[in-house]
């Protein structure tokens, strides 16, 4: 009864049901209206301009629209008023009834990328929702940087005007908390452009970092997982990543005695490739037995490792360079590498999401499937660092499991001093104190 104590000299509703209120206040007077808007609080002028400057235009809108969207809107106009005390998302949810009829406080204020951004927004088309939907991770360090320049003023709007265009676009892409999903990364997109100036190149990068559910290592070695990206593997799997190693040859001619027999080292260097992935949290290793050091990028690695693609449906592959380095140690070039990496990238673009490529894999059940990103390790020179500081340690533990390749007898090899340094070299280059360089590829 409260919100209608302005109405009580006026119209006494002890004595008014629902309905009869109503057509009382709808026979109010000119005078009547100035009695009520006197006895109102004063409020912030800049919380009221949207609905005081769009009068006309929700008017219009209420008019064509059912009871029930009226309703909503009236719920929605008054979450208006009270928007200083909503978080934007809340409000533009609250907004949603009618944020077409509605523009956003000061749009002059919001400067030329913001607007771009909103736009933008604007055009998203159903795929792109579906992307946005994807639960997204943040460093503890970045959020705060985040949460101080928004604090400082300049993204409030920006968020805003996001969240509206959000609002209105995203519903009509995709439905349900899905659509919810995607219009709040939306929104956060707002807040990030208003934020930027605040942020270094780093802290926006980072802001952006997709959070992968399935990740698909494809290596032509036992080994080569652990040394190319141990770290990320760790951490990704340590986040509730669902990581998954391919592992292309039987590593038969990864030894120094030429009598050994290749089933003999084979089975070795799968039993060593098993116990490293388990250290790392690994789910699942699948080994295609392609003889060592006889690769090629043929159409029948490439049909086998899109079955693999299709299998196991992946958001992020992690592959070996698709070509030779000449700045780089030698071992990252090897041959087999180069196959492994030519073959993956033509299995994820075109073949994995084409359902005319290896059509004989629809038979067996392998639907086709779009992976959103490639990872392409590299020695020190990649432009996509990922901190392993805290999972370097296991990294080391794992590529102790592989016995028959770092304690090769008579080699003396302190690969844990050269592993810390390598990542330490690496890491400089963004602050971390240990960091493994990647190649990041949007498909």
């Amino acid at each position: 009864m409260q919100g209608y104590g302005a109405f009580g000299d006026i119209v006494q509703l002890d004595y008014v049901d629902v309905g009869g209120f109503a057509h009382l206040v709808a026979a109010l007077n000119q005078g009547d209206w100035v009695k009520v808007a006197a006895s109102i609080p004063a409020v912030n002028e800049d919380v009221v301009a949207p609905l005081v400057n769009t009068g006309g235009a929700l008017y219009g809108f209420l008019e064509s629209r059912p009871d029930e969207e009226a309703v909503a809107a009236w719920q929605a106009a008054s979450a208006l008023v009270r928007r200083q005390h909503l978080a934007p998302i809340k409000f533009a949810a609250s907004y949603a009834p009618f944020a077409s009829a509605i523009p956003v406080t000061n749009p002059r204020s919001l400067g030329a990328p913001v607007l771009r951004y909103v736009s933008a927004v604007g055009r998203l088309s159903a795929n792109q929702c579906a992307l946005l939907a994807q639960p997204w991770q943040m460093a503890d360090d970045v959020s705060s940087a985040l949460s101080k320049a928004v604090a400082e003023g300049g993204a409030r709007t920006a968020e805003e005007a996001a969240a509206l265009a959000a609002v209105v676009t995203v519903p009509m892409r995709v439905k349900g908390s899905q659509g919810w999903a995607a219009a709040k990364t939306a929104a956060f997109g707002g807040r990030v452009i208003g934020s930027r100036a605040r942020l270094s190149f780093e802290q926006l990068e980072v802001l952006w970092r997709p959070k992968f559910d399935r990740v698909l290592v494809v290596s032509a070695h036992p080994d080569d997982p652990e040394f190319s990206a141990g770290g990320s593997v760790a951490k990704m799997a340590k986040g509730g990543a669902k990581v998954t190693y391919v592992i292309v040859t039987d590593g038969s001619q990864g030894g120094e005695d030429p009598k050994q027999k290749d089933s003999e080292l084979a089975a070795i260097r799968q039993k060593e490739q098993r116990a490293a992935a388990k250290v790392l949290g690994v789910k699942k290793v699948e080994f295609l037995g392609y003889k060592d050091g006889h690769l090629a990028p043929d159409l029948k690695l490439r049909h086998d490792i899109v079955r693999m693609i299709r299998k196991h449906k992946p958001d992020l592959v992690i592959t070996h360079l698709p070509g030779r380095a000449i700045d780089m140690p030698m071992g990252g070039s090897h041959p087999d590498h180069l196959a492994v990496g030519e073959a993956t990238m033509a299995a994820v673009y075109p073949d994995s999401r084409n359902p005319r490529a290896f059509r004989s894999l629809l038979k067996e059940g392998y639907e086709p499937h779009i992976v959103k990103e490639v990872w392409i390790p590299f020695w020190t020179s990649g432009d996509y660092l990922v901190d392993i500081t805290p999972t370097l340690d296991l990294k080391i533990e794992a590529l102790k499991k592989h016995k028959s390749q770092v304690a090769k007898p008579g080699r003396e090899w302190d690969f844990e001093k050269f592993m810390r340094k390598r990542h330490r070299e690496v890491g400089k280059k963004a602050g971390y104190r240990y960091a493994e360089s990647f190649k990041r590829i949007t498909v």
